[in-house]
């Protein structure tokens, strides 16, 4: 990836003036430059986030290209090695939107993001249907993102934080670790393998987001429900010099972080805010499938997808797994009452997929 910046000249011209709390080995800054412009500062300071922060940069050029200037991305203003200076969104993020009390302006924006999301994964270029590369990846898609995040686990619980956490008692007969071996019988023992020809996607699609939580797509302006939206923080697997994913992954996600993850969060305390479990605005599972189920970009996508509901279940617990790891090894404060927190979500959730598998064999 081409960029002028240099490690002496990366922020010439601009000025910090605020910080955003993010993970370790990142920094995230409101800036100024010369003429008033407030844009966004994202650097990465270690190999896993500076790859991360690329990729996220090929990401936003490629589907600005695909889609567009009115594609639901960021403008890209520089870039480099660890570095992304991107447009700056004032008026803050969904997730900020509902901790207020405008539930139905949150419900709206949410289906505008969900349907967006959807449409963007059903513009398959037809070219792409005959790529070996990408049908493979459809097809190894759940064991590869399950295989992901349990390797991501084993360097999460063979640091010296991980190896305290993992010896925790998790109930009188298991330690963490142990009872996360158990949980996770249904990745390692095969089931998720032996199902996933039947369950898994049958295609994928461009990756809109990769990483949907409300928390990453942005007010393009005022909050009314023809704000605009931006999404930020995006993942895909790179093929043929396109990002691809299941958008049903996606809805895991958002079901997962809002409706799971950021509750436990605030219960456990850190920097989630207190407010997410009062909040009126607030979204449940029920709400967001609703939101989904009458889209009709979702109504596309699942026309041809007949597994999606049970696919769903196996993603949520694909994405609470990951997020054990993720705490032991970036949250900045908090990091192991929140992964405790996570593991007892993931307990019935996996409970969950391993009856749904059982009905594939």
């Amino acid at each position: 990836m081409e960029s002028g910046a240099t490690p002496t000249d990366e922020l010439s011209g601009y000025r910090l003036i605020d910080q955003f709390p993010t993970d370790q080995g990142r920094s995230v800054h409101v800036a100024e430059t010369a003429d008033g412009e407030r844009v966004l500062i994202k650097r990465a300071y270690d190999k896993t986030w500076v790859q991360d922060l690329t990729d996220q940069t090929r990401h936003f050029l490629a589907l600005r290209k695909v889609l567009g200037q009115h594609g639901p991305y960021p403008k890209v203003i520089k870039y480099g090695a660890g570095l992304l200076v991107m447009s700056f969104y004032p008026y803050g993020s969904l997730d900020d939107l509902s901790l207020g009390d405008d539930k139905p302006l949150v419900a709206s924006l949410t289906a505008t993001a969900v349907g967006e999301l959807f449409e963007i994964a059903n513009q398959w270029p037809p070219e792409a249907t005959a790529s070996e590369e990408v049908k493979s990846a459809a097809a190894d898609f759940l064991t590869a993102q399950a295989g992901k995040r349990m390797a991501r686990l084993h360097r999460a619980l063979a640091t010296s934080a991980g190896l305290a956490w993992a010896a925790e008692r998790y109930d009188n007969h298991r330690t963490n670790a142990e009872a996360l071996t158990q949980m996770s019988a249904w990745i390692t023992g095969g089931a998720l393998a032996a199902c996933a020809p039947k369950l898994g996607p049958s295609r994928l699609g461009l990756a809109a987001h990769g990483d949907f939580g409300l928390n990453n797509i942005m007010l393009a302006g005022p909050p009314t429900p023809d704000a605009g939206l931006i999404f930020i923080d995006t993942r895909g697997i790179w093929l043929d010099e396109l990002p691809w994913w299941d958008p049903v992954m996606d809805l895991a996600t958002l079901l997962a972080f809002h409706c799971r993850i950021e509750p436990a969060f605030a219960a456990a305390g850190g920097r989630t805010p207190p407010e997410v479990l009062t909040a009126a605005a607030r979204l449940s599972e029920s709400e967001i499938m609703d939101i989904a189920e009458r889209s009709e970009a979702v109504a596309a996508w699942v026309s041809q997808d007949p597994a999606y509901r049970d696919r769903l279940e196996v993603e949520i617990a694909i994405r609470l797994l990951g997020s054990v790891s993720v705490q032991i090894l970036t949250a900045p404060s908090h990091g192991e009452a929140r992964a405790s927190a996570v593991l007892r979500l993931y307990a019935d959730q996996a409970a969950r997929v391993t009856s749904v598998l059982s009905s594939y064999v």
